[in-house]
Formats: C-alpha cells, sequence, structure tokens
C-alpha cells in the first residue's frame, strides 16, 4: 500500500471490549469503549497512545445490530476516508483489531466458540477426536493445513447482518489479533502456575497441608508460608508485584481444579518463582517432602513459558530467523509440556493441568506471528489497552449521569480533554 500511496502511511489499530464500572449501587453494570492507536507509535507516557473513539454503559446496549453496528459503520467509513483521501496530506491503514476472544465473538458472532466442538474461527479445529482436534498441532494434515481465508472465513463464519468492519479496505481476518495477555498470562499460565503451586502443597514444601479436605482453613497455614517465601524471593532479586497474598480460592477452582487467579503481570513473576522453587527442590529436597513424579515435568513447561517470556522481552517488532526459531521452541516446549501434564492428570484423577481452548490459541500465535510472519507476539498483546479500560472505568464513575444518555457526555467530554492534552504535549514527548 506504501509504494501504491507513493507515500508515508501510518497503521492504525482498533481496541474494544467490555469492564464493570464497580460502582457499589450497582455493582453489575459494565461499559464498551472503542479506542484507536498507532501501533508504532509508543510514547513513553503509555496513556498519551490510545484515544477513546466511543463508549456506553453495557445496560443502555439494546443489542449488537442496533446500538454497536451504526457505531462501527462510522467509524468503518472514517477509516476508509483516512486511507483513500489521507489527513493533513498522510494516509492511514487500519492493520490490527484488538480484543479478547469474548470481544471478537460479540462484534462479528462468527459460528466458532470456544463452548462448541468448533472452537476457533481462524481454522477448523475441533474438540472432536479427530485429526482436526485442536491439541494435535503436530500430526500430518492437522488443523494447520485448514487455515481460513478472508473470503472462507465471512462466508463459513459470519451471517447477515454482517459486522460493518469487514468493509474496511483491504479487511483481512488475520488483522483479528490473539491476544498474548488474556491467551497466556490469563489464561494457561493461571492454569501453569495454579497446577504447580497445587502440586507443591500437596509435596508438603510450604507446611502440613491436609490436600483432601475442601476447607480454606485447612490450607491457609501453608498458602502463608508459600507467600511469605514467594516475598522474600522478589525481595532478594528486586522484582515489584502487586499479587495479594494467596488464598484457597484464589487457587482451587471448582470448573478447572487448581488455577491461580492473578493480573497478568504478577503471572508472569509468579512463574519466575515457581520454576526457583521447582529447581530448589529437586537440588535441596526439603525434609519431610512427599515425592511427586510430575515434578520433573513442571520444571520443564516452567522454565520453557519462562525462557518464552525473556525472549519476547529482549526482541524488537521484527525478528530474526534464529529469534523466531527460538521463541517458536521455547512456546512448543511449554505446549507439549502441558499436554502431557494434562494426560497424566487424566489418568491419575487430579484435577489439574486443565487442557482449555486457549491452548489452541496460543498454538496460533506460534504458527501465525512467530513462524509465519516473524512478529514478536509481544507487540499484539493488550496491556496498554487494557490500561486505557481502567482510566474509562474512572471516568465512568467521575461523570455525571444523565436521564437518556448515561455517563456517555460526561466519558466523552474527559476523553476530548485528553486529545487536546496529546495536542499539546505532542511535540515535546520521549518516545
Amino acid at each position: 500500500f506504501r509504494s501504491l500511496a507513493s507515500g508515508c502511511v501510518w497503521p492504525l489499530g482498533l481496541h474494544g471490549d467490555e469492564a464493570a464500572i464497580g460502582i457499589i449501587n450497582n455493582p453489575t453494570n459494565k461499559v464498551i469503549g472503542i479506542t484507536l492507536n498507532i501501533p508504532l507509535f509508543r510514547p513513553r507516557a503509555t496513556r498519551l497512545s490510545r484515544w477513546l473513539l466511543w463508549s456506553i454503559e453495557s445496560e443502555r446496549v439494546w443489542s449488537v445490530e442496533d446500538t454497536i453496528y451504526p457505531v462501527l459503520q462510522v467509524i468503518m467509513e472514517s477509516l476508509n476516508s483516512a486511507t483513500r483521501d489521507g489527513v493533513a496530506g498522510r494516509r492511514f491503514i487500519p492493520t490490527e483489531l484488538r480484543g479478547d476472544q469474548a470481544w471478537f465473538r460479540y462484534i462479528f458472532k462468527h459460528k466458532a466458540y470456544w463452548v462448541r466442538n468448533d472452537i476457533c474461527f481462524r481454522c477448523e479445529a475441533t474438540a472432536r477426536p479427530t485429526t482436526l482436534n485442536y491439541t494435535m498441532n503436530d500430526c500430518h494434515g492437522g488443523w494447520e493445513t485448514t487455515m481460513r481465508s478472508t473470503a472462507e472465513f465471512i462466508r463459513d463464519q459470519l451471517s447477515e447482518p454482517y459486522c460493518p468492519l469487514i468493509d474496511l479496505l483491504f479487511f483481512s481476518v488475520s488483522m483479528c489479533k490473539h491476544c498474548t495477555l488474556h491467551i497466556l498470562n490469563l489464561g494457561l499460565l493461571a492454569v501453569a502456575n495454579g497446577s504447580v503451586l497445587g502440586m507443591l502443597l500437596q509435596m508438603q514444601i510450604f507446611g502440613a497441608v491436609d490436600v483432601s479436605s475442601s476447607d480454606p482453613a485447612a490450607w491457609k497455614t501453608a498458602l502463608n508460608n508459600a507467600f511469605d517465601d514467594f516475598t522474600r524471593w522478589r525481595k532478594r532479586h528486586r522484582v515489584s508485584c502487586s499479587q495479594k497474598r494467596f488464598k484457597f480460592r484464589m487457587l482451587v477452582r471448582d470448573e478447572y481444579g487448581f488455577c491461580l487467579n492473578a493480573k497478568g503481570y504478577n503471572a508472569r513473576v509468579i512463574a519466575e518463582w515457581l520454576l526457583f522453587e521447582l529447581c530448589h527442590i529437586q537440588s535441596n529436597p526439603p525434609p519431610g517432602m512427599v515425592p511427586d513424579d510430575r515434578a520433573d515435568l513442571c520444571e520443564i513447561a516452567m522454565r520453557a513459558v519462562c525462557r518464552y517470556f525473556g525472549l519476547t522481552e529482549r526482541a524488537f517488532r521484527f525478528l530474526s530467523p534464529a529469534e523466531s526459531a527460538a521463541i517458536e521452541t521455547a512456546g512448543q516446549t511449554f505446549l507439549d509440556a502441558y499436554r502431557r501434564l494434562n494426560i497424566i492428570s487424566i489418568r491419575t484423577s487430579r484435577l489439574s493441568w486443565v487442557m482449555i481452548p486457549k491452548w489452541h490459541a496460543f498454538s496460533h500465535v506460534l504458527f501465525e506471528y512467530v513462524r509465519t510472519l516473524r512478529v514478536n507476539p509481544r507487540m499484539c498483546h493488550t496491556y496498554c489497552d487494557e490500561d486505557q479500560m481502567a482510566v474509562l472505568k474512572g471516568w465512568a464513575k467521575r461523570a455525571p449521569t444523565k436521564k437518556n444518555l448515561g455517563r456517555h457526555n460526561g466519558i466523552m467530554r474527559l476523553a476530548r480533554v485528553r486529545m487536546k492534552t496529546l495536542r499539546w504535549r505532542l511535540p515535546g514527548i520521549k518516545r
């Protein structure tokens, strides 16, 4: 497109999400926000890189077709105008649609869904016991050979009325970016961290605990000891983290078994600490430790995922062949160890290392971004966008409520103030 436009072209990204406002007298009320960003514009003041286009309280949405689609239609027409005609002599082109899987499902209404047999809108992966099973990414003729083109995505997955975003100039289904924050940090890593911590508790590493008890009081002392050890490790290595004390309900969930709830960055820090603990008990087994045959495989899994984080955090946006191979090897090693631990858990009737569809989504990240495009998947996570959603929640709390428009006018007024602030600070901003 740059060669066709014969000039500078700026890529654009569009992010959408829904977040709970957190009002005491209405705890279930949520707010939807759609923000714009320039992927290559990354100032140190991160909040100046996201600009709110529109927001509405979820309880005021009549339906996605009647409320959301008209807004997306206007956004689509504006972006097409910026692509076709440019703004102030500059051309723009949308290259990224960001958000979690729930947001893509909400606006596109695609048929594939993670609670169905057909779980993926990007390929024909299924939960059925066939060669296209989503946990089999290393077999001949697997789901990697069934990647959908844009035309196949619209024909097979969408139904009328269509989302207006498919009318974007140069629209492609590959513009829907898999967010590694939701897939890895808040998904697979939550299960992995919870399963490893649960195994260490069962091995009596942090003190005696009755593992057969579902009473939180029986686990309290051991969990407190684990958190104290985690705090000492953080201070020794000077790692900042906002993680609160481990609680039984944070660690054990009815549907997943062991699954440690934590914020995205906190999950990454906890993974490093758990790897340290696994290495420590291998070299210096504490007295009274109950051996577990899964410890070696857990160490392989945690070492691989920590290496994946380290490689992606040090790499630039575009990867060299060596960097791409190293990141893919680390990610694939983690997925293979995760799958093997899942099989062991099933055979031994342990509710840990539960296989979830995000395992398949992370396989897409390695296949599409790392191997095929050689793009750093860290550039596709939504940390900055989620921070903007936190700002939006604060605006929603402060905005006055109108009878017909709710908090919309107040939120958009604050958004315009943010845009004026950016225009004032842009000449001297540190990039």
